[in-house]
């Protein structure tokens, strides 16, 4: 049984990479890179001593979005498709805690915007790309590339 749901996920990996769906990572592609996702990422208040490093994993859960250089909208609805914010505790509502990310357009926008997936409030991420000393006025993780979004 194991084999076979190895098998369906190898084949589930190849046709999201086929269609353009590289962003997307499932926790059992085959590969390696989910076990590196949740063993190498810096947690919310680790991504700060890290400033400037490139294509790191970072994780948190989603809190807010709507963001400007001076609040976090942490209720729906929101309007903005282009950047949310984490931070280590599911129900945090304090902006200084947070962590920016940008959102590019594609796939990564596509799953995970709180305008068009408000479901992905209060769900962990696994986000990797570089992290910036100021995005939106916070810590940023900008230009990222991968993403993980897991069920708690």
């Amino acid at each position: 049984m194991k084999k076979h749901f190895e098998i369906f996920a190898t084949l589930v990996t190849a046709a999201l990479l086929a269609c353009g769906c590289d962003a997307f990572l499932s926790r059992n592609d085959g590969t390696d890179e989910w076990g590196e996702a949740v063993s190498s990422a810096f947690s919310v208040r680790e991504a700060g001593e890290h400033i400037g490093e490139k294509d790191v994993w970072v994780t948190g859960y989603v809190v807010g979005g709507d963001l400007t250089s001076s609040k976090v909208k942490f209720e729906p609805p929101f309007s903005s498709r282009t950047c949310l914010a984490i931070a280590a505790d599911p129900l945090c509502t304090e902006r200084d805690s947070c962590i920016s990310v940008q959102l590019p357009s594609g796939a990564l926008r596509d799953s995970l915007n709180l305008v068009d997936n408000p479901a992905v409030l209060g769900k962990r991420v696994y986000l990797k790309g570089d992290l910036d000393p100021s995005y939106y006025g916070l810590t940023g993780l900008k230009s990222p590339s991968r993403y993980y979004a897991g069920n708690d």
